[in-house]
C-alpha cells in the first residue's frame, strides 16, 4: 500500500494549506456521501509515489463535469449523481484538472493506514 500524501504533507509542513496540485490525471471517483465525492490518484512527489485522496463536495461536480472531456462519461457520471447512491466510477477515458486547489483534512485511522483526504475547494 503506498504511503498517503495528505497524511505526509501535513506531518512535513504543518499547514493545513490552501495547497495547489497542477496538472492532475482523474481515472475515477466515487461517492462518499449525498455531498461528498472523492477520487483517488497515485502520484509521485520527491521521487516517491504516494496515494493522493481529493475529496469534492457537491458544489463543485458541475464544475468537475464540464472539465471531463469524454461525453459518455460525463453523461454516466450525471446519471450517477442524480441517483443519490454510493457508487464507484472508473472513467473510460481519463482526463486531467489543470489546478485542484484544496486544503488538509480530518486525519482517518484504520487497521491498514492513516491518511489524510484533501479537501477540494476549487477546481480549474
Amino acid at each position: 500500500m503506498k504511503p498517503d500524501y495528505g497524511y505526509f504533507l501535513y506531518e512535513t509542513t504543518k499547514k493545513f494549506g490552501p495547497h495547489h496540485f497542477y496538472d492532475i490525471l482523474i481515472t475515477n471517483i466515487d461517492r462518499i456521501d449525498q455531498t461528498l465525492f472523492t477520487s483517488t490518484v497515485n502520484n509521485v512527489f520527491d521521487r516517491k509515489e504516494f496515494c493522493v485522496s481529493f475529496d469534492i463536495p457537491m458544489s463543485l461536480m458541475n464544475n468537475l463535469l464540464n472539465k471531463i472531456l469524454n461525453k459518455e462519461d460525463a453523461n454516466n457520471l450525471s446519471k450517477l449523481i442524480a441517483t443519490q447512491n454510493k457508487f464507484k466510477y472508473d472513467f473510460l477515458e481519463a482526463f486531467t484538472l489543470n489546478c485542484i486547489s484544496c486544503t488538509i483534512g480530518d486525519i482517518y485511522v484504520n487497521d491498514n493506514e492513516r491518511y489524510r483526504p484533501l479537501l477540494v475547494s476549487a477546481i480549474s
